[in-house]
Formats: structure tokens, sequence, C-alpha cells
């Protein structure tokens, strides 16, 4: 009779021991797919940050030309520097990728510094979509009432902050894209 209590004691151990290694496994597995979800995110998230700089390279010297019009105009008191039209480009800036490795469950396997640096930028950029709208707005009330040089200084104070907080948002995505870079020349 012992011998069967400990032959019986020996397989309930190893039936024990094989439930523990496979949930073990189990959790390795899952940590190591969240791991690799984490770095194909930061991946996405820094394309992003790339496609986000071009643009806002791209569209930056038509906005601080369209301040300076604005400007002239205004110093000069006659609709005359602006030529008839007031234009400007706005950057389109995607945000999709941050918002999905927020939502991720890899979300925190991101380093957490990386993290804070890339929701500044966006934080910036929500700042920048904002004061875009109301410029938009100012250009829209003007061109429904008619240019005249007095809505054109009313649509100078968007525009100017319009055109800092573009060259803000343009930096610290540029930061960021250069960090990834020395980050990944680093990793080779």
């Amino acid at each position: 009779m012992m011998k069967r209590v400990g032959s019986v004691a020996a397989e309930v151990g190893m039936v024990v021991f094989a439930v523990i290694v496979a949930l073990w496994f189990e959790g390795w597995n899952e940590e190591r797919e969240l791991r690799e979800r984490a770095t194909e995110a930061r991946a996405a998230v820094e394309l992003e940050i790339r496609a986000n700089l071009l643009e806002f390279e791209r569209t930056g010297e038509a906005l601080d030309r369209t301040a300076a019009q604005l400007s002239e105009a205004i110093d000069a008191g006659t609709m005359a520097a602006l030529e008839g039209s007031i234009e400007f480009e706005l950057a389109e800036v995607s945000s999709a990728a941050w918002r999905a490795a927020q939502l991720s469950e890899a979300a925190r396997y991101l380093d957490y510094e990386w993290l804070i640096a890339v929701s500044r930028a966006y934080e910036a950029h929500e700042v920048y979509r904002r004061l875009s709208d109301q410029a938009v707005d100012a250009v829209a009330q003007m061109v429904a009432r008619g240019p005249d040089i007095d809505r054109v200084r009313g649509l100078y104070g968007p525009i100017v902050l319009l055109t800092d907080t573009h060259r803000q948002v343009e930096q610290r995505f540029r930061e960021l894209a250069e960090r990834s870079e020395v980050e990944t020349d680093g990793a080779d």
C-alpha cells in the first residue's frame, strides 16, 4: 500500500510540475509576444513621426510667407500687399499609430522616457491642431464678410501663433526622429 501511495504521489507531483511548467511557458510566450508587439508599435510610431516631420517641413515655409504677407499688409495699411488672396497650407498630421500604441496591451513594454517624449510632441501637435482650427475660422469669417485691413489684423494673431506652434511641433518631431535614428544606429 505504501508503494501505491508513493506512486500516486509521484504521479500527482509530475502532473503539478507539468502544469506549473505549462503555465510558466504560456506566460513567457505571452510576454514575448507583447514585447514583439511593443517593438512593432514603436516602429510604427517612429515611422509616423518621420512622416509628420516631413509634412511640417513641407508646409512651414508657406505658413511663414502667409504671416509675412499679413504683416506687410498691416504695416502698409492696405490690402495691396496680399495681392488679392490669402493662402496658407496646414500640415496634415497623423496620430493613428500613436493612439493605437497607447491602447495596446504592449504599451507597458515601451520605454517610459520615450513614451513621455512622444506624448509631449503629440500634445504640442494638439495645440497646433486647435490653433489651425482657429486660423481656418478666422479666414472663413474674413472671406464671408469680405477682406479688409481690420479683418486681416484679426487674422494675423492666429496665424502668428500657428506659425510659432508649427515650429515647436516640427522641432519636437525632429528631435524624436533623430533620437530614433541614434537608438537604431546604436542597436546595430
